[in-house]
């Protein structure tokens, strides 16, 4: 999506003086001491601080407020914009709770005075350092480089961002620390803004990971998330899916195995402050597990598009309070 270097910015939380004009008496009890205000926020996808005619992506759930005021927020879905009611004549401070942005998202230190009929605008950015803006690295075993999910992500992050790359990094029948060996050089060949790690549904069949669990796993994940945030590149780690019940190759056990993995796998997201992908979850959710694989692990068209649904929510849905913190800082 976005192309660009940018140098790191010193992070703090974003302030607006908000001047009313036409109020005259901030202290008396007309009405036209009082105005509506709106207020924007948008991805500064250049970092320069302004809303320039390509940065076109807004954030329309972000929390905006006024400092000090209890008033409910009208968001305009259409527009984008915050509209806040009855704020009262003066100099007013403005704003952004950023745990009500997407993961990484953060906004930057500003102090800027805007008239009361035009719209304050909180400039937005990703925190990637010299990483290609907009990129987006799958990297992964089979399930990865089969290709499913990757075209049905991409088209939805080209319809919310405007733009996007989805780089498919997967490779048959790999270990999670074939990965773990691989991720360096990859990171570095692509630079891509966000990872997309889904591996360890092959290390079922490593003696190691079944019987001496976890084995290398969570161990080799763990070292595939910090190469990730060493490189400045965002992690989006998913917990692996099931398999095919219904197929002969898979036995009982091998399914209570992931359930055990990915549990491992979440408290590591938690751990590294990495954004968990909830996989597997999703797909038990459907009810009919059977109904999702092509074969014994490989998912079909229906199964493809539950994971790309999975990672588009998880990139560009509000965190709340498990926002992760920014690599490196």
């Amino acid at each position: 999506m976005f192309q660009g270097h940018r140098p790191r910015i010193a992070l703090l939380p974003i302030i607006f003086i908000l001047i009313c004009a036409g109020c005259t008496d901030p202290t008396g009890p007309g009405i036209d001491d009082y105005s509506f205000v709106t207020a924007v926020a948008f991805f500064d996808e250049n970092g320069n601080g302004v809303q320039d005619d390509q940065e076109r992506t807004l954030f329309p759930g972000s929390q905006i407020s006024v400092l000090g005021l209890e008033r409910q927020v009208i968001p305009q879905t259409t527009t984008g914009e915050a509209i806040i009611p009855f704020v009262p004549a003066g100099e007013q401070t403005l704003v952004l709770n950023e745990e009500t942005l997407p993961p990484y998202f953060q906004t930057n230190g500003l102090l800027i005075r805007v008239p009361q009929d035009s719209a304050a605008r909180f400039p937005v950015t990703l925190p990637i350092g010299v990483n290609t803006l907009h990129s987006y690295m799958a990297f992964g075993d089979s399930i990865t480089d089969d290709a499913g999910y990757i075209s049905l992500l991409a088209e939805r992050l080209r319809g919310h961002f405007g733009r996007a790359q989805v780089i498919n990094e997967g490779f048959q029948n790999a270990l999670s620390r074939d990965g773990a060996w691989r991720i360096d050089a990859v990171l570095r060949r692509w630079r891509p803004a966000c990872t997309l790690i889904m591996f360890g549904t092959n290390d079922w069949n490593e003696i190691e990971c079944v019987h001496e669990f976890p084995g290398f796993t969570i161990d080799s994940l763990r070292t595939i998330i910090q190469e990730t945030k060493a490189t400045q590149s965002l992690p989006f780690i998913a917990t692996f899916p099931p398999a095919n019940p219904a197929n002969w190759r898979i036995p009982a056990a091998r399914n209570e195995w992931v359930s055990r993995m990915n549990a491992l796998i979440r408290q590591l997201a938690a751990e590294e402050g990495a954004v968990l992908v909830e996989v597997h979850d999703a797909f038990i959710q459907t009810g009919d597990l059977s109904q999702l694989f092509d074969d014994h692990v490989h998912p079909n068209d229906r199964g493809y598009e539950i994971i790309a649904n999975q990672f588009f929510e998880a990139i560009t849905q509000p965190r709340g309070g498990s926002n992760p913190p920014v690599p490196g800082i």
